[in-house]
């Protein structure tokens, strides 16, 4: 298994290669999602995100870009902290629309539960766990290429 950063992925982006994500800690890498077209097509940059894992080789890539995902059962693994309410609100655009998301969890590894790799918040004024979105950060985990 050969683990790359974000900073180097344009290339493989372009091929025809699977591209599987995975938790960072090595003593874990655990499969997380499935890069696709539709999840490199929700990526956003978002300005003042909570602090998330950064790997120490890393440092070129931007901590501000994540995976924005709407459901929870797209990923294959993925851990879910219990809701905060001491979570800096990030600022989140998408479209040149200003979202407001109230960051509610973290999203953890399932496996090792070490993290946090994003964060899960609800936009505007809804209160349902059920329409959480979920922010998975870009340079916090590995991608594996087949």
């Amino acid at each position: 298994m050969t683990l790359q950063h974000f900073k180097d992925l344009d290339t493989a982006k372009s091929t025809d290669s699977s591209i599987i994500i995975r938790c960072p800690f090595g003593s874990c890498n655990t499969r997380i999602i499935m890069l696709s077209e539709k999840l490199l097509s929700n990526e956003l940059i978002i300005q003042n995100s909570p602090g998330m894992v950064q790997i120490s080789d890393n440092t070129d890539s931007n901590p501000n870009s994540f995976f924005k995902l709407d459901d929870v059962w797209d990923f294959d693994n993925i851990g879910v902290s219990r809701p905060s309410s001491d979570i800096k609100q990030p600022i989140i655009e998408e479209n040149n629309k200003v979202l407001n998301i109230k960051i509610e969890r973290l999203l953890i590894c399932s496996e090792c539960d070490k993290g946090p790799i994003g964060f899960a918040g609800l936009e505007g004024e809804d209160t349902d766990v059920k329409n959480l979105k979920y922010f998975l950060s870009c340079s916090s985990v590995l991608y594996d290429i087949k």
